[in-house]
């Protein structure tokens, strides 16, 4: 996580709350791990501020593809993420909208209908239909009930969880 961020990005190097009876490595991970987090949320937020200055509709979606996992509880060693079976923080992510004032205004309806479904359950499999929508992008296969940013959108009712380890099973059975 160190390599994720410039030094001037280096601002927690205390013990991290919750972190005192674990080992010194992974109170040193944890801090690299958030100030990764931090230079990123940096970079979002100069990156709207370049949008802001759009003379043309813009917008921002950000996502992770995963998050971390911490070693939340006291003598665990592992960060990371990756496991045969997903922690739960390693799949909930954030999913930042933004869109400027002149996008907002040419598409009234657009907008109104992603503050409405904000709270929704969202999965990141609807991206590519998500964007798509988001930039009225039309093409055959289309399915507008798979973007968050339409006023069609039917939220997941099963997450479809795939590690690393379970596809290459998954492959493997495949070609027996």
């Amino acid at each position: 996580y160190e390599n994720r961020y410039p030094e001037s990005f280096n601002y927690f190097t205390d013990t991290p709350p919750g972190y005192a009876k674990r080992s010194k490595k992974i109170q040193k991970r944890v801090n690299a791990y958030t100030n990764s987090i931090l230079y990123t949320d940096y970079v979002v937020a100069e990156t709207i501020k370049i949008l802001q200055q759009q003379k043309s509709p813009a917008c921002l979606v950000y996502t992770s593809d995963h998050s971390e996992y911490l070693a939340d509880k006291v003598g665990d060693e592992f960060t990371g993420h990756g496991y045969p079976i997903p922690h739960k923080v390693e799949l909930e992510v954030p999913l930042i909208v933004w869109c400027n004032k002149i996008y907002q205004q040419v598409n009234p309806e657009k907008w109104a209908t992603i503050k409405k479904n904000k709270d929704l359950k969202v999965n990141t499999e609807d991206m590519f239909y998500s964007i798509a929508d988001l930039l009225d992008i039309g093409f055959d296969y289309n399915k507008p009930q798979r973007s968050f940013f339409n006023s069609r959108y039917q939220p997941p009712e099963v997450r479809k969880i795939q590690s690393a380890a379970n596809y290459h099973k998954f492959i493997y059975q495949q070609l027996e």
